[in-house]
């Protein structure tokens, strides 16, 4: 969990086996996580790590680029997560994923002006919402194998009508 209650972040694990608490990062800066099997990625200071319960170790898994990493989202070797960056007085987008059997990184897709929110990953596809300057939430995959993304939805958030038939969820 993240824990905000000195003003600080740090991110913790409790393990139900040994009823332990365990300090997983030692910045005050961390935020965001997401755990796969007995590995967790964290951002620290903008730049995402991995660490393994096992060994108790920490490898740094990106560079620290000058850009916001946020939203984490981690599924066997691949870890995905959206980066902000402004440039020339823009809010820059990016989805990045990083293959950690192949230790490499690479741009899904940069957005400049509309905002990427919602992203996940589930084995060869990853997942997010887009919102666009003129009020649409579109939904994309990307299959990673293929390299290909696909307009899922394109919505008017402006008119909701429909959205939940019978007003259910």
């Amino acid at each position: 969990w993240d824990d905000y209650s000195n003003g600080n972040s740090y991110i913790y694990m409790y393990d139900l086996t040994t009823n332990q608490e365990r300090k997983i990062t030692t910045s005050d800066a961390s935020s965001g996580f997401a755990i796969y099997g007995d590995r967790i990625a964290y951002s620290d200071r903008n730049i995402i790590y991995l660490y393994d319960l096992t060994t108790n170790t920490k490898k740094q898994i990106t560079k620290d680029e000058g850009g916001m990493a946020r939203n984490i989202k981690f599924d066997k070797d691949i870890i995905v997560f959206i980066e902000w960056r402004y440039l020339n007085k823009w809010l820059m987008d990016t989805i990045r994923l990083y293959d950690l059997s192949r230790e490499e990184e690479k741009i899904i897709k940069s957005s400049s002006g509309n905002d990427i929110i919602g992203i996940n990953i589930d084995g060869n596809t990853i997942v997010w919402n887009e919102f666009t300057k003129n009020n649409l939430v579109n939904i994309y995959s990307h299959d990673i194998s293929t390299n290909t993304e696909t307009q899922i939805s394109n919505l008017d958030i402006t008119d909701l009508t429909g959205l939940y038939p019978n007003d259910k969820i």
